[in-house]
């Protein structure tokens, strides 16, 4: 545990405290958060609303009160299309969990998952300076393919966060990765806002940020 990460993991919890605001629910919501999670990682996708309708006497009600606390984001029709760190949109983090590939709202997103399911993941992403492919095989803490990607980063523009809107229509959009010791030294000097942490450094981060929604007491 570096100074670093739990700085970051402060500063990322006042812009988005899921797992406070998952504490914050009552065990049916709480019930429905988990399954949507689930949803994702092992079937693909979100569940549909009558999927939902068997863990909450009011579909709708229960969304709601997850969206207002950021921690669901829905389509015009009150549909699921995002729960971190997983999205319905086409983004160009993919993450493939046996035989689903889904897609993460962001790069720190996408190293979340193999941790918080404790499942073996393969990540799709491109650096965001070079274009560059990114192929992350991610087991729990460890990357099977480290030889690979030793000069790939997480970066993170902190300023990007916006609290009028989702941080899935925010912050999100600005946590990538970028692949080369040198274009991430670049890019971190162009801004006081920039950070860039190595992927070791970034699996920590992912885990200590997103494991706790999965291993809560609601999560059984």
């Amino acid at each position: 545990m570096t100074d670093k990460i739990n700085k970051a993991l402060d500063q990322l919890n006042c812009i988005l405290p899921l797992v406070k605001n998952q504490d914050d629910l009552s065990p049916e919501d709480a019930r429905v958060h988990i399954t949507i999670l689930n949803s994702y990682a092992m079937q693909g996708r979100a569940p549909s609303l009558s999927e939902l309708a068997v863990f909450s006497k009011n579909v709708s009600a229960t969304l709601a009160n997850l969206k207002k606390l950021d921690l669901v984001v829905l389509n015009d029709n009150g549909q699921v299309r995002g729960a971190y760190p997983f999205t319905s949109e086409d983004r160009i983090h993919q993450v493939t969990i046996g035989k689903h590939t889904v897609h993460c709202m962001c790069a720190l997103d996408s190293l979340a998952v193999s941790p918080m399911f404790q499942i073996p993941t393969h990540i799709r992403s491109r650096c965001i300076v070079s274009g560059v492919d990114i192929d992350i095989q991610q087991n729990v803490d460890r990357v099977l393919n480290a030889d690979d990607n030793r000069e790939v980063y997480f970066v993170i523009d902190w300023g990007a966060a916006n609290g009028n809107v989702s941080c899935a229509d925010s912050l999100c959009g600005y946590m990538d990765f970028i692949k080369g010791d040198a274009l991430a030294k670049d890019w971190q000097s162009k801004s006081k806002d920039y950070e860039a942490f190595n992927l070791a450094e970034a699996i920590e981060f992912a885990t200590r940020f997103f494991s706790p929604l999965t291993q809560s007491r609601r999560a059984a």
